[in-house]
């Protein structure tokens, strides 16, 4: 995969490093890349008291456009290492359900938003893939968990300052009202 990026002048202990692209054609003229490449290809810093990670190439074209799972988990790992502590939702759900929470302190509710893009592959789209028991755990302490879809309240547990529910069936969308 190869593609624009910029190099950088930077430590040399970062962990990843970049590799010059190869050459591109037939067998007879492809040949290991004509010089190495220089400068990390990801660069961390403290700033205050936060961090800051930068990857000088565009990572998300290229996961876009090749849709490869290890990139996928170094970008997760990324987004894991400046969260200050675990993250906000976590869900057993396939990656082509996106989940959304929405706040509505006027409400003293939470809105989660579960969209099955299961039907959107490519061009064309379609009727979504069916999903079932869908597990999910998400920060706050919250007694109620209702999915307006099924119309139904679902039974929820409370441990450790988090909420854990289980979606039974999710078609194209639903919202779990968490209360």
């Amino acid at each position: 995969m190869a593609g624009a990026y910029a190099e950088h002048a930077g430590p040399d202990d970062s962990p990843l490093r970049f590799q010059a692209p190869a050459r591109f054609g037939p067998p007879e003229l492809v040949s290991p890349p004509d010089r190495p490449a220089t400068g990390p290809g990801l660069i961390t810093r403290s700033v205050g008291e936060g961090r800051l990670i930068y990857l000088p190439w565009d990572a998300p074209a290229l996961y876009y456009q090749h849709s490869n799972l290890a990139l996928r988990d170094l970008l997760c790992d990324l987004v894991d290492t400046l969260l200050p502590g675990p993250r906000q939702l976590e869900t057993d759900a396939h990656p082509l359900v996106e989940a959304v929470l929405m706040e509505q302190p006027a409400e003293s509710r939470v809105l989660l938003h579960l969209l099955n893009h299961s039907g959107r592959l490519g061009a064309s789209a379609s009727q979504a893939v069916p999903m079932d028991d869908i597990g999910v755990r998400v920060a706050g302490a919250y007694e109620k968990a209702r999915s307006v879809r099924l119309d139904r309240a679902l039974p929820t547990r409370v441990e450790d300052g988090r909420t854990s529910f289980r979606l039974p069936h999710l078609d194209e969308y639903d919202v779990v009202v968490l209360e």
